[in-house]
């Protein structure tokens, strides 16, 4: 993704492949962003490689998931509930890296997305919260999310 303008994301919402039947907290949810080190492709499976000198800890902290949050079941599924991000980052362009670390939910892909997308998009899946290297593997495939920005 290449923009010319800045903008602060304030907000983000992943497309959910469950949904939820009873309330879930999550005790611990994690968001970094940054501008990449890598382009999509050339990702590195250990994290910290990827990330920029621009790293912010976006959002930390619990979430509670409520039957209905997160519709899911049709292909596109709506998008759910946003996620407040509590401290500020400004994208002026340049290959931009989601990060997202979670407590409570089971490894592996909790989103949609769209695969395969060859070079225009790539994840890399840890097993764990505290996962430092990607160990489930990376995938030219695009996480379906909606950023919701402040523009300056």
């Amino acid at each position: 993704m290449t923009v010319t303008a800045f903008f602060h994301p304030n907000q983000l919402d992943f497309w959910p492949k469950y949904e939820w039947a009873t309330a879930a907290t999550l005790a611990d949810l994690e968001i970094r962003l940054s501008t990449s080190k890598h382009g999509a492709g050339s990702l590195s499976t250990t994290f910290a490689d990827n990330r920029g000198d621009d790293e912010v800890l976006a959002r930390s902290g619990p979430l509670t998931i409520e039957p209905g949050d997160y519709p899911a079941g049709g292909s596109p599924n709506a998008f759910g509930k946003l996620i407040e991000l509590t401290s500020p980052f400004v994208y002026d362009g340049g290959p931009l890296l989601i990060e997202a670390a979670n407590t409570g939910l089971v490894s592996g892909r909790q989103v949609d997305n769209v695969y395969p997308v060859p070079g225009g998009s790539q994840s890399v899946y840890g097993g764990s919260y505290d996962a430092t290297v990607g160990d489930l593997g990376a995938y030219d495939d695009l996480i379906v999310i909606e950023l919701v920005v402040q523009l300056p």
